[in-house]
Order: structure tokens, then C-alpha cells, then sequence
């Protein structure tokens, strides 16, 4: 595994997790309900998770055990870079309250189960049979 262009992708990528997050927090019928932002959320971040993998597998064998690794280091990452600009600027709550949140295990979960499959699929693509 590539750490140093992980770490990259995953810092060049929290501008655009920021974004979405913001924008969404300004439309006011995804704010109906609790549950609305973070929903649109998973769902807007899916193509970004797959150009990220697919971008980070240019210069790397594909497989899913490299996609789940970098689903790791992405998760790792954003949540450091929450820890120092996201909770403190934009959450009034504590770190606690933010992160023990299920909503974010279900983010943490979506990172892993995207990259893998794309590490899983980028192989089956690759992969001469």
C-alpha cells in the first residue's frame, strides 16, 4: 500500500466532504427531518469515494484487501482533520456527542464498504482471465 498517496487523497478529499456537508445543511427540506442530511450525505459521497479509489489505484494493484486498507486510512484521515477544523468550527456539541453519533458509524461504515468493493472491482476489471 501507497501511504504517503492515501494520506494525500484522503486530506485532498476533506475540502469536498466539507462542501457537501455544508451545502446540504442550506437546503431546508433536507433539514425536515434529522436524519435528512445525513442521508443525502451518503448518497452524494458515494462517486466521490469511487474517482478517490480510482484515482488511488492508478499507480497500485487493485484488490479488495488494499481497498479496505485505504477505507481505513481515509476514515483515519477525515476524522483527524474533523477533529481539528470540523467539530470546533462548524458543532457546537462536544467531540463525544459528534462522534459517538450513529450516524457517523454508519459514514465510517460506507467508507469501508466503497473502497473495498471498489478494490474488489477494480481488480475483477483488471485482472486478465
Amino acid at each position: 500500500m501507497n501511504i504517503k498517496r492515501a494520506l494525500i487523497a484522503s486530506s485532498l478529499v476533506y475540502p469536498i466532504y466539507a462542501g457537501i456537508w455544508f451545502l446540504l445543511t442550506l437546503v431546508p427540506y433536507i433539514n425536515a427531518v434529522s436524519w435528512g442530511p445525513f442521508l443525502a450525505f451518503y448518497v452524494l459521497f458515494i462517486p466521490v469515494l469511487l474517482l478517490l479509489a480510482k484515482w488511488y489505484f492508478r499507480t497500485e494493484t487493485p484488490t479488495a484487501l488494499l481497498g479496505l486498507y485505504f477505507g481505513i486510512t481515509l476514515s483515519v484521515v477525515l476524522t483527524a482533520l474533523d477533529m481539528l477544523f470540523g467539530v470546533p468550527i462548524h458543532f457546537g456539541g462536544g467531540y463525544a456527542e459528534f462522534y459517538l453519533n450513529w450516524y457517523m458509524f454508519m459514514m465510517y461504515v460506507e467508507f469501508l464498504l466503497v473502497c473495498t468493493y471498489a478494490g474488489w472491482e477494480f481488480d475483477a476489471t483488471y485482472t486478465e482471465k
